[in-house]
């Protein structure tokens, strides 16, 4: 309750120090901890009645003024963000206080499709409009290895191996790539889709690979052999993936969401409608994942996948370009148009 306390009200209290009494206790959610325990102490504390004033705190915790041209998002696992821009570059935030750590990563020359921190958050994988994918180390902030330039379209979606030896890349060329992440030299090659590689993930065992593409499939690789293990077909492109659970579960997303069984191929339709979504790590909430894209009504809806149920609501000020949940699933990143919203989950 004290690290919201602060996070909400540090700005008027670091320019004018009685504004801790003046107006952050005054304003702070009827519940708040820190709020109960120190207006009683305080005989002449201004005290505010109004309808509608907050209980609790309010899930979105602070937004980072990155600017302008925000194209792709993701957390680390400790207090890293990575964001990466229209412009190319890659600048890296600490999430919880919403600044910028060190310079930026420059070598891209064009949009920056995705980013991804390797399982130590050690490193950074990011593909572009350029074509290439290129290696970032966190502390230094430079490139690894010369950059991957082995797809001739943009590269739409990176991700690392579980173990973080690989980066499995799927691109506008109708492939999808792994590389050595130390090397980012090509270790294999899948060249069946027909159309856009728009998204690929590696399953949790990490002995298997899924590629989504614009050609209407879902194909799942296995690492080791190469082979094509299974061809989920769909009647909508397919711009999302994600294994769930213990890898029998695959759920695939555009227009519709789609729940896989992937050794049978048996599919339930979901009555969830979006062009974009981001799905949560977390074990412990299985099934959760944000749809990002309501253009009129400009707002992120949280699902449950195993009920289809919406289960949360988050009101922002413009549409959302992207969004990502931390690893542990305890947060949410939504990128508008010129400003970038970190949300709690669990409030």
């Amino acid at each position: 309750d004290m690290h919201k306390f602060i996070a909400n009200f540090f700005q008027p209290i670091s320019h004018s120090t009685p504004h801790l009494y003046i107006s952050a206790l005054a304003l702070a959610p009827t519940h708040s901890w820190v709020a109960k325990l120190y207006q009683k102490h305080l005989k002449s504390a201004v005290q505010i009645n109004m309808y509608g004033k907050d209980r609790h705190w309010p899930s979105n915790t602070h937004v980072i003024e990155a600017g302008f041209g925000v194209s792709a998002v993701c957390f680390s696992l400790d207090t890293n963000m990575a964001v990466g821009f229209w412009s190319g570059k890659i600048k890296i935030y600490n999430h919880h206080t919403g600044q910028p750590t060190g310079s930026d990563l420059i070598g891209h020359t064009d949009v920056v499709q995705c980013v991804c921190f390797s399982p130590d958050g050690a490193q950074i994988a990011s593909g572009s409009n350029d074509n290439t994918v290129r290696v970032w180390d966190v502390r230094t902030q430079q490139q690894v290895v010369e950059a991957f330039m082995g797809h001739t379209g943009s590269v739409n979606s990176v991700t690392y191996s579980p173990d973080g030896r690989s980066i499995v890349s799927g691109s506008y060329d109708k492939t999808v790539c792994i590389l050595d992440a130390q090397t980012a030299k090509q270790i294999a090659k899948y060249t069946e889709h027909k159309g856009s590689v728009m998204s690929v993930a590696y399953s949790f065992s990490g002995s298997q690979i899924v590629s989504g593409s614009s050609d209407e499939t879902a194909r799942i690789w296995d690492v080791n052999t190469g082979q094509q293990i299974q061809k989920l077909e769909s009647h909508n492109q397919i711009h999302s993936v994600q294994f769930l659970s213990d890898d029998t579960i695959l759920v695939c997303g555009y227009k519709h969401i789609t729940k896989w069984e992937v050794q049978t191929g048996k599919r339930t339709m979901l009555k969830i409608t979006s062009t974009k979504v981001a799905y949560s790590p977390d074990q412990s909430q299985i099934g959760q994942l944000v749809v990002l894209y309501s253009p009129r009504k400009k707002i992120a809806k949280l699902w449950n996948i195993d009920s289809g149920h919406p289960i949360g609501e988050l009101s922002l000020s413009d549409t959302i370009s992207c969004a990502c949940f931390s690893p542990d699933g305890k947060y949410l990143v939504t990128q508008c148009e010129q400003s970038t919203h970190i949300w709690n989950t669990q409030s």
